[in-house]
């Protein structure tokens, strides 16, 4: 249809193939009917039949030919030209390109830009817009070549009426041309820069962050990437759709759902993830990873005595325990200056609904932890870099008792340093074995017993 063809063209086309099978089905129930044909007649008549084998009627089947044909070639027929496409309206005189246009395909512009500047410029049923800057037919070039490459120059185009225009909305021409729109409301804003279906990216200019906050929420469905600009970052802004690495670069609907850049998020976009069921035991030899509920290796020596190499995802330390005072919590408060009351004042820390008492600082507990499982001496152990998850899951009173289960969770090796990244599965529980605290302690360890220093490693 799109290559000129007329409804009866475009319905024989798809005819070939039905009339084919009809003729081959009408063949087809031939063979059979003669196939069966030592097996009739059927009923009580059967007996006083003479038996004449394979019978070939072929007045009868011919005839039951040519009705098949005739009868299911006639109903294709009707049906493939009542939904064949029809052609509808007058009959138009091909239209002659404008100038404008014919400069712009002259000048090299892709297809798009070119079609939309035709939309937005033609006289007639399609005008959207009036060009109000900028001549495509007349510009200086600089440095350039008009022979050699394609150029336009900045266009700017005014729509009075963006409801009702679609070339605007639909076309995206690729170059420097802008479309202004003039708008009622904030409503009405959003409801037109959404008629794109997509985009890649959208700048909101106000000093205003509450509207900007509205625009933006009613913008990020239908865009990949918004830039929100006011006085006190214009001078550092990147610009309207200026890619940044951390950054998606892509968009929903016609801007192509991609994520290409977006930092780690883009280069996850383009790999498999699965999901992996199995016991803890199972997921940890498959992932490279302890996970809680794997079991516990004892290693016969403290896990900080042992270089990377030979450390063992699940080795594991279980620390003695200790009991929480009141005088370790007065004098944590003391060194830190942290005096809220919770910790000091048994009366307001009974008013508490969370705690009904006082309770040990939270950061208490994790040094303390520390000094349970830290082996001093000189070893493996290069430093401690920092704590993950960390949570506080249960408050701990003065008479408590706390102790600590230290696995290793993970080994990232950094192969030129001499050393790796372990992080240790950290459990704080009480005398009831309920988790008051959870984390994980991230350390640089040796690939030596005894590193002499980090350079040589």
């Amino acid at each position: 249809r799109a290559l000129g063809a007329n409804p009866f063209m475009t319905a024989g086309d798809a005819l070939l193939g039905i009339m084919g099978a009809v003729v081959v089905g009408a063949l087809v129930a031939v063979a059979v009917a003669v196939a069966l044909s030592p097996l009739a007649p059927l009923g009580p008549v059967r007996p006083y039949y003479p038996d004449p084998g394979v019978a070939f009627d072929w007045t009868v089947l011919g005839l039951g030919v040519a009705v098949l044909v005739v009868i299911l070639g006639s109903v294709a027929i009707v049906l493939a030209v009542q939904r064949a496409p029809q052609r509808t309206g007058t009959r138009r005189r091909p239209r002659a390109p404008s100038r404008i246009e014919g400069a712009a395909s002259a000048g090299g512009l892709p297809v798009s830009a070119v079609t939309g500047i035709r939309f937005a410029l033609e006289p007639g049923a399609e005008s959207e817009a009036e060009l109000v800057a900028g001549n495509p037919r007349e510009f200086d070039l600089k440095d350039a070549d008009p022979e050699r490459g394609a150029f336009v120059p900045p266009l700017l185009l005014l729509c009075n009426d963006p409801n009702a225009a679609r070339a605007i909305h639909e076309v995206e021409a690729f170059g420097p041309v802008a479309t202004v729109m003039a708008y009622t409301d904030t409503a009405e804003a959003i409801a037109l820069a959404r008629r794109s279906a997509g985009s890649l990216a959208a700048s909101v200019f106000s000093a205003d962050d509450s509207l900007a906050g509205r625009i933006v929420l009613g913008l990020a469905p239908y865009h990949g990437r918004i830039l929100v600009v006011n006085r006190t970052c214009a001078k550092e802004s990147t610009g309207h759709g200026s890619p940044l690495a951390p950054l998606i670069h892509g968009g929903p609907g016609r801007a192509g759902g991609g994520e290409e850049m977006g930092g780690i998020r883009g280069v996850l976009h383009y790999m498999q993830r699965t999901a992996i069921q199995g016991s803890p035991d199972t997921i940890t030899a498959i992932s490279g990873r302890w996970v809680r509920g794997s079991r516990l290796l004892d290693p016969g020596r403290h896990p900080f005595r042992i270089p990377f190499h030979e450390l063992k995802l699940g080795d594991t330390l279980k620390s003695k325990d200790r009991e929480v005072t009141v005088a370790d919590i007065e004098q944590f408060a003391a060194l830190t200056g942290d005096n809220f009351y919770a910790h000091m004042n048994e009366t307001e820390a009974a008013r508490n609904p969370l705690f009904g008492g006082r309770v040990a600082h939270g950061y208490f507990l994790i040094s303390a932890a520390a000094g349970l499982f830290v082996d001093p001496g000189y070893g493996p152990v290069l430093g401690n870099y920092g704590l993950d998850e960390l949570r506080f899951v249960k408050p701990v009173k003065p008479g408590d008792r706390i102790k600590v289960r230290l696995t290793c969770a993970s080994k990232s090796l950094r192969a030129d340093k001499g050393w790796g990244e372990v992080a240790w599965d950290t459990e704080i529980t009480n005398q009831n074995e309920e988790t008051v605290a959870s984390y994980h302690v991230l350390t640089m360890v040796s690939i030596h017993a005894v590193p002499d220093s980090i350079g040589r490693n």
